[in-house]
């Protein structure tokens, strides 16, 4: 199982200033990348905040889970946005097959984490919420919504026969709704500083 790839946990501040005429290297190219994109994370943290910027309210109704569209940021720096409202009707389970993520782990093992299928999705694995008590002993409006960024790094490994060209390391980031209970919930949320505590600090 990969782990989740934190964006944020080895923050560069140097980068490679090109020369004319000069043959780049992959490490020189990724160097560059690497100090923008963590330049941009860093922003929407410190300047933007983490959490709900606007919207995303979550509604349960008919058996059904609602998001409403909005736009958040994550601990990350991924900016999360929900375009339009997405309906949920089936869940499965979230579990240790997914990219490992440090924090959905205790001294017990994984949490016990659902994850929301949207309408119209194929998936095999989802059940029906209307089952979800049934099967997990836990009411439905009793459960906590994370909105999850899963960032990975796929590898492509296929070579042509004219070479490796597009062998090459690929950042996808796929946003998912998960339920947890409360005593997760109290394990996940983090202490963070708002720049209103911050201000509150000066003289």
């Amino acid at each position: 199982m990969d782990p989740i790839f934190n964006s944020l946990d080895d923050i560069p501040f140097r980068y490679s200033i090109f020369e004319k005429d000069q043959v780049l290297t992959e490490g020189q190219l990724n160097s560059v990348r690497n100090y923008l994109d963590d330049q941009d994370r860093l922003s929407r943290i410190h300047l933007c905040g983490v959490g709900i910027i606007g919207g995303l309210q979550v509604a349960v109704d008919n058996q059904r889970v609602t998001l409403g569209k909005g736009l958040g940021v994550t601990t990350d720096g991924d900016l999360m946005v929900v375009p339009s409202p997405m309906v949920y009707t089936r869940f499965k389970p979230y579990d240790d097959s997914n990219p490992r993520y440090e924090p959905f782990f205790g001294g017990n093992g994984m949490f016990e984490i659902h994850e929301l299928v949207a309408s119209g999705v194929q998936d095999p694995q989802a059940k029906p919420l209307s089952g979800f008590r049934a099967e997990t002993s836990s009411q439905l409006t009793d459960m906590f919504a994370v909105l999850f960024m899963e960032s990975r790094i796929k590898v492509h490994d296929l070579c042509t026969g004219a070479g490796c060209d597009n062998h090459s390391s690929e950042y996808v980031g796929t946003q998912k709704l998960l339920l947890v209970d409360g005593s997760t919930m109290a394990r996940l949320a983090p202490v963070i500083r708002s720049s209103g505590d911050v201000a509150g600090e000066l003289d």
